[in-house]
């Protein structure tokens, strides 16, 4: 398509059966939706920082989704409002989401651990652990936990990245739990 060919587009054709107040009532609908999302993102940030069983490395992320989510969902409702078919566009987003699902499954299992494990505190940085693994039953001290793994280093130096979907669903023994340890 031409520049010409743009310019010779009939603009009335293409708004045709939108009157006035749809158009108002769509740009209304969009603006209050991007306010509700701005909103929504402060308040869930001010959640993760009074909880404090939830980890503040996850603020940022759920609440950027939330208002993306809250946006997103004023843009189709506005389009609505000017009647526009949002099947087509439903659509791409629920195959779009199944994909997703699909390809994050195991990150998201891992994610959801991660969020228990920092929330309840089965354990923490610095414990010592006992945790099962192909080779047979490794020991070591927790140096860090992520959103993917625990990561542990044992007496020889190794460095061991247990899956915390693995570390919530396996038994684990924690020698530090209690602070006294018989040998």
């Amino acid at each position: 398509m031409s520049v010409r060919d743009l310019a010779n587009i009939d603009l009335s054709s293409l708004v045709a059966g939108i009157q006035w107040w749809q158009l108002v009532v769509a740009i209304v609908v969009v603006v209050v939706g991007w306010v509700i999302g701005h909103f929504a993102r402060k308040g869930v940030v001010a959640v993760f920082t009074r909880a404090q069983a939830l980890p503040d490395v996850y603020a940022l992320p759920v609440a950027r989704l939330v208002e993306y989510l809250i946006i997103a969902l004023a843009i189709g409702l506005g389009l609505a409002v000017l009647g526009a078919n949002i099947q087509p566009l439903l659509a791409v987003v629920i195959i779009v989401a199944v994909i997703a699902v699909l390809v994050l499954r195991g990150t998201a299992d891992n994610f959801a651990a991660s969020v228990l494990i920092q929330s309840r505190h089965p354990v923490r940085e610095g414990d010592e652990i006992q945790v099962e693994t192909p080779a047979g039953a490794v020991i070591g001290t927790i140096t860090e936990l992520n959103a993917r793994s625990v990561i542990l280093v044992t007496t020889d130096g190794r460095t061991v990245h247990v899956p915390n979907a693995k570390l919530l669903g396996d038994a684990v023994v924690n020698h530090t739990s209690h602070g006294a340890r018989r040998s």
